[in-house]
């Protein structure tokens, strides 16, 4: 949506009558817009050509325009405006064309409630992919200062792969006495270090690569030049990614800074060079300390997280080098406003145009009489830019520091939540933090939950689920993975999604486990003695890579049904595997030893998914649905799914994609070259086995 949160509507309609229709539907959910009807496609050409629009609401057919003539437009024009068609009469041949096309959704027009929720969807969406294009900028931008001022930082730095040099800067270069760059790329950093030293720095880097420390590691020796002469050298190494490669970044100093140079230094790296305030860093690493006071010493203290309100518009207006004169303006306000705090306070610019303060204070209302001081100074601040006088006004949310705060990104949660909820109400206020009262209650409907799954299991309410995954690439093997389903009394199921959750607090989610293990090796048996050819996945709770009991369970099952374990895969979650390590690695190596699977669910949503693949033997990656809703519009995402079947594929390992919802989708996942899909669009989970793997449409 536009940066006034107005919606930027486009409706192509038959009349303007029709539109309004459609229009009202949408004021009275809530939603500003500025609409604009068009009924031909020349109209709609002209408005492509005009701005930036936030969402196209079609009727399916006007005289011989369809909604499909739209969506071609709409798709050669380039443009990421999402389109929701409207119908009369929609059946399933409609909708499919319509999603083929590259629509967001066809909807009855009876259907109001159902339409406020697509746009909805569609809107949060957007603005997601727009926010994503923006931090790609960004990205992009800081990487080519980063690059600019690697060339030319004072300081001599290298980065570095197993001990080799993978990158230089020209100080690196010249303190060893290299005439070009390119004689140090691929050198070993050994034959830097004078022989003497050599045997402590091998032991050094050693220590490092295994990653026994954390934080910054420093060494001094004896550094060799290119002509051979030696220099006092010291070296600092820190974890880094270059080029999308884990390495160690390498600061080299010949001799030792003054004591003043360093505590200069250091003092910089905590400052934001705009403001002369705190930067992000330090106040994350005070915030983090403050917390940790009113956790562990009930030692208090209040967040400030203020925010200016408009300021894009005002940017807009001003131009990028007069707002940074009017942030250093008001930064100027907001220090005054914390100087008689004095070392009780810490404020810093945390973002663009947001700032934030820490002050040692028990009384919660006494901080927002203050904050509320502050907007008052604030908004009645002018600012003189450029012969222009410039008034802003700003948000505060007040975030009391407390013991019940699981961490720093609670309160931050806390202080930024209510402060965007005052922009969202029109601005220019203050309020503090209300912590929502609901624990009881969810205390309350837990337990009964716990008690319907406590029943279930005792009633033999339990049902099993399979879903058939199927080989994009014409292998024929019955492959379904196995969901377990519980009923409560009244026969209808309970909430899937909460039963291993609230299971898995009441400590009896082992005791599911168990039981989808036996039931589902009873059933695979009696399928295989039918004739089939049937493989099962089994999706465990994540506790059970942690039970002792589950290999001997699974092993037993296996015996007393005559199956080989060849037969059975059982997926590890990625979260749990990446949490629990230790176990994870140990139960892979367990289900190898009788010869079952493992596949890794969820893969990719980690931080370093494949570097998880180093402890864990796996045969198969199951691609986290997140990659695959939405894939036909995401370019990021169809990238992303190849990167993990061609890397796979290098490291032996087949992929499955989950949550396959339309056949767009599924095209590409077969061009991408995966292996295997699962989804509702290939069939949704159900009580039978009855899909047919013969199939080639």
């Amino acid at each position: 949506m536009g940066r006034d949160n107005i919606l930027r509507l486009l409706f192509l309609e038959k009349s303007p009558n029709d539109a309004e229709i459609l229009l009202n539907v949408l004021r009275k959910g809530g939603h500003a817009t500025r609409p604009r009807h068009i009924s031909t496609l020349g109209e709609l050409e002209n408005a492509l050509t005009e701005r930036n629009w936030d969402l196209l609401l079609s009727a399916y057919k006007m005289d011989d325009l369809t909604a499909l003539d739209a969506l071609e437009m709409l798709a050669h024009s380039g443009h990421d405006i999402p389109c929701i068609v409207v119908g009369d009469h929609v059946d399933e041949e409609q909708v499919i064309d319509v999603l083929i096309a590259g629509g967001k959704d066809l909807i009855p027009r009876d259907q109001t409630r159902r339409l406020l929720l697509a746009v909805r969807r569609e809107l949060h969406n957007l603005e997601t992919r727009r926010s994503r294009r923006k931090w790609k900028r960004r990205f992009r931008e800081v990487q080519r200062r980063y690059e600019d001022l690697l060339e030319s930082a004072p300081d001599a730095i290298a980065y570095v792969i197993d001990g080799m040099h993978i990158n230089v800067n020209p100080e690196y270069q010249r303190i060893f006495g290299f005439e070009e760059a390119d004689e140090l790329e691929g050198l070993p950093m050994m034959d830097l270090v004078a022989t003497e030293d050599q045997v402590r720095f091998k032991e050094f880097i050693r220590l490092l690569i295994k990653q026994e420390q954390e934080g910054t590691q420093s060494i001094e020796v004896s550094g060799l030049q290119a002509d051979g002469s030696q220099f006092d050298l010291k070296m600092d190494f820190s974890e880094a990614r270059f080029e999308g490669e884990d390495c160690f970044q390498v600061v080299a100093q010949s001799g030792q800074p003054s004591a003043e140079l360093e505590a200069k230094l250091h003092l910089a790296s905590q400052r934001d060079q705009l403001t002369e305030l705190y930067n992000h860093g330090y106040f994350l690493e005070a915030l983090e300390e403050a917390v940790s006071d009113a956790v562990d010493r009930d030692e208090r203290s209040v967040l400030f997280y203020i925010e200016l309100d408009d300021f894009g518009k005002l940017r807009q207006d001003l131009g990028v080098a007069a707002s940074d004169r009017l942030i250093c303006d008001i930064a100027a306000v907001v220090d005054e406003h914390y100087e008689h705090y004095g070392d009780r306070a810490a404020l810093a610019r945390f973002a663009d145009f947001t700032f934030t303060a820490l002050v040692k204070e028990r009384d919660p209302a006494l901080a927002r009489a203050n904050a509320e001081i502050l907007r008052r100074a604030v908004e009645h601040h002018i600012a003189e830019i450029d012969d222009r006088s410039v008034a802003v006004t700003c948000s505060i949310g007040v975030a009391p520091l407390n013991e019940n705060l699981a961490g720093p990104e609670e309160a931050l949660d806390n202080a930024s939540g209510t402060c965007r909820k005052l922009r969202l109400e029109g601005g220019n206020a203050v309020a503090l933090f209300e912590p929502k009262v609901v624990r009881k209650k969810k205390a309350d409907d837990t337990s009964g939950l716990v008690d319907e799954i406590k029943a279930a299991l005792s009633q033999n309410r339990l049902a099993l689920l399979f879903q058939p995954v199927v080989s994009l690439h014409g292998e024929t093997e019955e492959v379904y993975e196995i969901f377990l389903r519980a009923n409560g009394e009244s026969g209808h199921p309970l909430p899937t999604a909460q039963v291993f959750r609230v299971a898995e607090e009441a400590g009896i989610v082992t005791d599911l486990d168990a039981w989808v293990v036996e039931n589902a090796l009873t059933a695979l048996a009696a399928r295989r003695k039918a004739g089939y050819d049937t493989r099962f996945f089994i999706k465990l709770s994540d506790k059970a890579i942690m039970d002792e009991q589950m290999l001997l369970n699974i092993n037993k099952a296996l015996n007393a049904n005559e199956l080989s374990g060849e037969h059975l895969v059982v997926e590890l979650s990625e979260t749990a595997a990446t949490t629990q390590l230790k176990y994870a690695r140990a139960f892979a190596h367990g289900l190898k030893q009788i010869q079952c699977g493992a596949a890794l669910d969820h893969f990719g949503s980690g931080l370093d998914s494949f570097k998880l693949l180093n402890h864990l033997e796996v045969d198969y990656l199951k691609i986290d649905g997140s990659y695959i809703r939405g894939l036909v519009e995401n370019q990021e995402h169809q990238a992303a799914v190849r990167s993990i079947h061609d890397t796979a594929q290098a490291m032996g390992k087949k992929t499955i994609a989950t949550s396959v919802e339309d056949a767009n989708s599924l095209a590409i996942l077969w061009i991408s070259g995966v292996n295997f899909a699962q989804g509702d669009y290939v069939q949704e989970a159900s009580e039978d086995m009855t899909y047919d793997f013969s199939s080639t449409d």
